[in-house]
C-alpha cells in the first residue's frame, strides 16, 4: 500500500478544494445587491410589457367579434346584433362588461347575455381596463347583404392610462374595422404610436 502525504497534493487539487467551499459572505451580499438593483430596474419595463399585451389582446378580441358578426350575417343571410352590456358603470374598470353576439334584436342584460349567444366575450379577463362605446350605443345591427354595421359609425374605446387608449372604429359605409390609438386625457403622450397602433 502506498501512503500519500498531504504535502504531495498538487496545486490544482488545492485550487479545486478552495473553489468547492462556496461563496464568502461578502460575495453573497454583493450578489444580492446587484440582483435587487436589476429587478427594481426591470419592473417598469415588465409592467409596460404586460399592459401592452393586455391592451393588444383586447383590441384583437373586439376586432375578431366584429369580424365574426359581419361573417355570420352574410353567411346566414340574416342580420345579427352585437350587444355591449355593462354590469354597472362603476364595475366597468373591474371587467364588469360583456360583448354578446346574438341572432335576434331582443334586449339582453349582464346576466342573460350568454344565453343563445353566437359568441360571448366576458371582461373578467381584462380587469383594470376601462371600456366604453361612443354615443352610448350598446347594440349594433349587422346587415345580411354586406355585413356592414347599420346606422352611424360606431366605436369602442378602452384604456388603462387615459393618455394611451385604443379605439376600435366600425365604419358604416365601407364596413371597415380599424384599430388606432387615442389620447383621451389630451396630455402626456408625445408618442404617435399606442401599443404598436398608429394615432387616430
Amino acid at each position: 500500500m502506498h501512503q500519500i502525504s498531504l504535502d504531495k497534493i498538487s496545486a490544482r487539487t488545492k485550487v479545486t478544494l478552495k473553489q468547492a467551499s462556496g461563496f464568502t459572505l461578502m460575495e453573497a451580499i454583493i450578489g444580492c445587491v446587484v440582483l435587487s438593483v436589476l429587478l427594481v430596474a426591470s419592473v417598469p419595463s415588465l409592467q409596460d410589457l404586460f399592459e401592452k399585451l393586455k391592451m393588444r389582446s383586447l383590441a384583437n378580441e373586439v376586432t375578431n367579434i366584429v369580424m365574426m358578426a359581419k361573417t355570420e350575417a352574410v353567411f346566414k343571410r340574416h342580420p345579427v346584433w352585437l350587444h355591449f352590456v355593462q354590469k354597472t358603470n362603476s364595475a366597468i374598470y373591474q371587467g364588469g362588461w360583456v360583448f354578446s353576439l346574438q341572432n335576434n334584436n331582443a334586449t339582453v342584460d349582464y346576466t342573460t347575455s350568454k344565453h343563445g349567444a353566437i359568441y360571448y366575450l366576458n371582461g373578467e379577463r381584462f380587469k383594470n381596463i376601462s371600456v366604453f362605446s361612443t354615443l352610448n350605443f350598446h347594440k349594433i345591427k349587422f346587415d345580411q347583404v354586406h355585413g356592414k354595421p347599420m346606422g352611424v359609425a360606431r366605436s369602442f374605446t378602452f384604456y388603462i392610462d387615459p393618455a394611451r387608449g385604443l379605439k376600435v372604429n366600425l365604419h358604416n359605409i365601407t364596413g371597415r374595422v380599424r384599430v388606432c390609438g387615442i389620447n383621451i386625457a389630451n396630455q402626456g403622450n408625445s408618442d404617435k404610436y399606442y401599443y404598436g397602433y398608429p394615432e387616430c
